[in-house]
């Protein structure tokens, strides 16, 4: 599994807003939080486990399926 962040250009806070604590997505964020939906549907090769979208950066763990994992040491 890998634990990827995106951020976005210059940290600009791009992707909505933080209000009482709690995330409010704007436009952009609502895409791209639709996009992380439907993206583990549309293309083989991984799972998206889970993601958080923030103002200005995006965290998202992704597992990659189908991959011989790594023989572990006896």
């Amino acid at each position: 599994m890998y634990f990827v962040t995106m951020c976005t250009q210059d940290r600009e806070e791009l992707l909505g807003e933080i209000v009482d604590g709690k995330i409010i997505l704007n436009n952009i964020g609502n895409i791209i939080d639709d996009f992380w939906k439907i993206l583990s549907l549309k293309y083989d090769g991984f799972d998206v486990d889970t993601w958080v979208i923030m103002p200005n950066h995006i965290h998202v763990i992704i597992k990659i399926v189908g991959a011989n994992p790594p023989c572990s040491p006896d």
